[in-house]
């Protein structure tokens, strides 16, 4: 699996139309969630991607962290005096955040990691989830303990000092950068910035 998604980072390392890089995106995130789905133990499993409305509680999860992140980025967004609704990637789509979207590409793996955790430490269970609207939605009651769990994962520093929300200024800053013409976007990554 490793494997096949370097080759799917090569394939999209040179490539500059959006429809090509989203079917390369597609191909690869296949690849990635069959790996993913074998790395849960416990009671809570993932048998693949599927949301609006979430059919299983790691899903549930998983949009739920993308949505709280996604509006993290739109908050700095603002704060940094850029659009949020004006994308690169995503391109322009009537309310949808798209350059929050954009930002947070590179930190879906991060988001994904902390769900690993929540489920494979136990830290939430199948009692914190209910089903309504015909999806599975993590209960408010259990907010407390996602929120908790949320805020010590991004704010724990890393093993060169930083920690995430860091990673995610530093990742504003050289968007800003690269905007003004002052250097070059450096997507973050986990091998590059720890």
């Amino acid at each position: 699996m490793v494997r096949k998604l370097d080759e799917w980072e090569k394939r999209a390392e040179f490539k500059q139309k959006a429809q090509t890089l989203l079917g390369i995106e597609g191909s690869a995130t296949v690849c990635y969630y069959q790996a993913f789905r074998r790395i849960f133990r416990g009671e809570l499993r993932f048998n693949g991607r599927n949301r609006r409305p979430p059919l299983d509680e790691v899903n549930a999860l998983m949009s739920y962290t993308y949505a709280i992140l996604g509006n993290e980025f739109t908050m700095l967004l603002n704060a940094f005096g850029l659009d949020p609704y004006l994308g690169f990637y995503h391109g322009v789509q009537y309310g949808r955040a798209s350059l929050a979207m954009d930002m947070l590409e590179p930190f879906r793996p991060v988001c994904d990691r902390l769900v690993l955790n929540l489920v494979n430490l136990e830290i939430m269970k199948k009692a914190d989830f209910e089903k309504r609207d015909n999806g599975i939605y993590l209960k408010d009651d259990s907010k407390k303990k996602y929120f908790a769990a949320y805020e010590k994962y991004f704010l724990e520093p890393s093993s060169n000092g930083i920690n995430l929300r860091d990673q995610i200024k530093k990742q504003l800053e050289s968007l800003i950068r690269f905007i003004m013409d002052k250097g070059r976007f450096e997507p973050y990554t986990k091998n590059r910035n720890d």
